[in-house]
């Protein structure tokens, strides 16, 4: 996410606390991927629709996995799942 940020370092500041050190999480996070899609802005504020891509975890866990190489080989095999997201912005200098 800080990659995608205007100033990486503050991003990564913000984002740090938040870091995890579970390598199954980091295993599924580094499959992930985003992709802006559809998007409308008016004078008020906006939204952006994002879909998040992810491998199906809970299928590559029904694989009982051994340990985290196994759990990663899973989840490179796995179908991926969706998730859409709608973040939406408000004009403060319009709304008062």
């Amino acid at each position: 996410m800080a990659e995608l940020c205007e100033d990486e370092d503050d991003a990564l500041a913000a984002l740090n606390p938040y870091a995890s050190d579970n390598d199954p999480i980091d295993a599924i996070l580094e499959r992930a991927s985003v992709t802006a899609g559809k998007a409308s802005f008016k004078k008020d504020g906006g939204s952006v629709v994002f879909t998040i891509t992810l491998p199906d975890y809970d299928a590559a866990l029904d694989d009982d996995p051994e340990d985290i190489d196994e759990f990663e080989d899973a989840l490179d095999q796995a179908d991926t799942i969706d998730i859409e997201v709608t973040l939406e912005f408000v004009n403060k200098k319009t709304t008062g």
